[in-house]
């Protein structure tokens, strides 16, 4: 986040406290291109979506302006506000049982988000997965107790990591990432190895 991005949009939030089509409307058409980007990217979004996410995301954004929930002194830039509200639009939308990932994405944690599935064991189709996960349940149970919370915490109770900051007495939710970040890859070069 660029200071000047920040210093734009101080100036930019007074003007949009107030109705203003046209200047709603030239913002609309600049943050397009970046919001849709991210989405899809960062968030997987599916392009038929992405519109319908930014119109809605894009408005909320403006109201929040004009009823005053975002005000100055901006934490962030506005379209970093906006791309926040359509994550959030985008999580509401999918199904909230945790459908996993496909295989080819990220091998562990898709495992580690389909062993904790509603507390039962789950059922694996091949020999080679079922081997796969006795492995992590084996290498899970031998690391460290931080560890086994921020990935149990994660990937089996669908924590965010501000719900994983508060109830395991972290400083941030920074820090929380960088937990999760560390413990992912102490498992993934175990896993290599063994």
């Amino acid at each position: 986040m660029s200071i000047l991005n920040l210093k734009e949009d101080d100036r930019l939030l007074p003007q949009l406290k107030k109705p203003n089509p046209r200047l709603e409307y030239k913002i609309y058409r600049k943050w397009r291109g970046k919001f849709r980007a991210t989405l899809i990217k960062k968030y997987h979004c599916p392009e038929e979506m992405v519109e319908e996410v930014y119109s809605e995301a894009f408005t909320i954004t403006i109201q929040n302006i004009q009823t005053g929930k975002l005000d100055l002194p901006l934490q962030a830039n506005l379209l970093t506000y906006c791309i926040s509200v359509g994550k959030n639009i985008l999580s509401n939308s999918r199904p909230k049982k945790h459908t996993p990932i496909p295989m080819d994405e990220d091998v562990l944690t898709t495992l580690l988000e389909k062993m904790g599935s509603e507390g039962e064991d789950p059922d694996f189709e091949d020999a080679e997965v079922e081997m796969l996960v006795m492995k992590i349940q084996a290498l899970l149970e031998q690391m460290g107790q931080n560890c086994q919370d921020s990935l149990k915490g994660k990937y089996w109770y669908n924590y965010s990591h501000r719900d994983m900051m508060e109830e395991f007495n972290l400083p941030n939710e920074n820090a929380s990432r960088q937990r999760l970040h560390k413990c992912l890859a102490k498992m993934r070069k175990k896993l290599i190895g063994s």
